[in-house]
């Protein structure tokens, strides 16, 4: 099985943040019937509202042993596995989770720059309700997800294109012109 690389995991920073033109709209149409009460009563009252992302550099054993498996089968080398949640904060007191959005935020992750490198492609492992799924991860460390739980930081080396395996493509030019035709000048 992988494990996860000591160096990455003392350069990984424990950060990640929203972004998006909508995020906090997106979020607040999430919230749960309790979370909504509570968010339009801080509204009117004029409170301090925050959706607080928190990355947690530890999983739950079950997500973990999911994400490896597929890292594995994927032949993916692990950076790390970290959990991702957002916190309804009203007036610095946590109201809540939210597991879920209608809609996909954009949240940055940071990639240790000792393992960026040309042809390696980064990925994030998603494990949610049981399920895994492969997020790409743009080279800035951005990546799209609607659902708060367990990841994993993964990349591959892609294998650049040799011109040996590239299959062989012989082009056979003919010529056809028109037969010419003598003039004769008198």
């Amino acid at each position: 099985t992988q494990g996860v690389s000591s160096a990455a995991s003392d350069v990984y920073k424990r950060q990640a943040s929203i972004s998006g033109v909508n995020s906090n709209e997106v979020l607040a149409n999430s919230l749960t019937k309790e979370q909504k009460k509570k968010y339009d009563a801080a509204v009117k009252e004029g409170k301090k509202i925050e959706f607080k992302p928190v990355v947690k550099n530890e999983v739950k054993e079950s997500d973990k042993k999911l994400l490896l498996a597929y890292a594995d089968k994927a032949d993916a080398e692990v950076v790390n596995a970290f959990d991702i949640e957002i916190e309804l904060v009203i007036d610095d007191k946590n109201e809540g989770l939210i597991s879920e959005t209608d809609g996909k935020l954009t949240f940055k992750v940071a990639i240790p720059e000792n393992l960026k490198k040309d042809g390696r492609k980064f990925y994030v492992l998603r494990a949610h309700d049981g399920k895994v799924e492969k997020l790409p991860v743009n080279e800035d460390g951005t990546f799209e997800t609607d659902k708060f739980s367990s990841y994993m930081l993964v990349y591959e080396d892609v294998k650049a294109t040799t011109p040996e395996s590239r299959p062989e493509v012989k082009l056979s030019l003919i010529h056809i012109s028109e037969p010419t035709r003598h003039l004769r000048i008198s």
